[in-house]
């Protein structure tokens, strides 16, 4: 039932909207390094624009392969035997036994105590959810500030180790897993689900900028989760065989005193993700502002020295020579998109407009 719905499209097609023509654009050279996909992108020579339509003739076949292999068709059958074959000989780094060794691994949220809520959060070998943990402690610690907040943050936890040394000394009584001391996202997807019994679902999905590589015979275009330098620390090229990516993928949820729930959130925009979301957070239960207003109030980053902000924003410069005041909604924000329960027991949905967002209460 879950795959019927993309394996119609695969079949009729899909209209590129907006959102994806701006990527495609973005991302335009990926695109083009398998020529076997060139006429799904592009008509002739020309990248296609918003409103043409993409048709993916073999990704429903693969679908139905998933559908009836599992798992185990993936990464013990065939499709494991393709993709390592053709990383082999064309110099990458996955093996067969890469595939067939590979297991998913569930664990338990981080669960933070905050202004009378609970905040969960995702472990790692995300550092997205840490990170907004620390985001928290800080701006109690500096009275709301974001600026000092923000900047404190990314100079001071510049490497994963660093922040999971802090995380341990704020909230001890969490078990954050991160991966190693020496670690190493952009196409990144948020959506949230709320049904009329209160169940919640935050998902938060990546293929990064995506590699070029598309399984042969599938249309399927394999990630690419190496672009983000704050996931470097120590360099790109930097990343350890064996050992899991991290990623700032940061899905958010807040329950109340009665483990009732409050909020559903998360946005793409890699290593400004836990900052955005933060800012919506703090607006919804610290302010209370409406989730509209929450998602729509002017944003602030701090990124290589230099304070971003948003038209409408008044944060404090002192201590930045550079500044950059963004007069239009720029994806650089993020797009957090959110349900949240207001104090009246209405369900609020917001998708944000800096990434052509949608949201509907049925």
């Amino acid at each position: 039932e879950l795959l019927a719905p993309a394996m119609d499209l695969a079949k009729s097609g899909v209209v590129l909207n907006t959102f994806q023509s701006i990527d495609l654009g973005l991302l335009e050279v990926i695109f083009r390094i398998d020529p076997n996909v060139k006429d799904i992108f592009f008509n002739d020579d020309e990248r296609k624009t918003e409103g043409d339509l993409l048709h993916f003739p073999l990704f429903e076949d693969f679908l139905h392969f998933l559908k009836d292999e599992g798992e185990h068709g993936f990464y013990k059958g065939e499709i494991g035997r393709v993709i390592s074959k053709d990383s082999e000989e064309r110099g990458g780094y996955l093996r067969r036994p890469d595939f067939e060794n590979y297991k998913a691994i569930w664990r338990k949220p981080l669960n933070i105590p905050w202004h009378n809520q609970e905040l969960y959060l995702p472990n790692g070998p995300s550092l997205g959810g840490a990170i907004m943990a620390l985001i928290l402690g800080y701006l109690d610690i500096y009275d709301g500030d974001w600026v000092k907040t923000i900047n404190q943050v990314k100079t001071r936890y510049e490497h994963p180790f660093q922040i999971s040394k802090r995380l341990e000394t704020l909230h001890p009584e969490l078990d954050f897993h991160l991966e190693g001391k020496d670690t190493s996202t952009k196409g990144t997807s948020h959506f949230n689900v709320v049904d009329k019994w209160g169940n919640a679902v935050s998902f938060t999905t990546s293929i990064g900028e995506g590699s070029g590589y598309f399984i042969p015979g599938t249309n399927m275009q394999m990630n690419n989760m190496m672009g983000e330098s704050f996931l470097l620390p120590d360099g790109f090229h930097s990343w350890k065989e064996n050992v899991r990516l991290n990623s700032m993928m940061t899905p958010t949820m807040v329950l109340d005193g009665q483990n009732r729930f409050q909020y559903a959130g998360g946005s793409g925009g890699a290593g400004r993700i836990p900052f955005m979301i933060a800012q919506v957070l703090k607006a919804l239960f610290d302010e209370d502002l409406s989730l509209e207003e929450a998602t729509a109030k002017a944003r602030i980053h701090v990124q290589e020295n230099v304070l971003h902000f948003e038209k409408g924003a008044q944060p404090d410069t002192s201590g930045f020579e550079n500044l950059k005041e963004w007069d239009y909604e720029s994806l650089f924000f993020g797009g957090v998109h959110s349900i949240f329960k207001g104090k009246d027991g209405r369900l609020e949905a917001q998708g944000d407009s800096r990434r052509y967002g949608v949201a509907e209460v049925f």
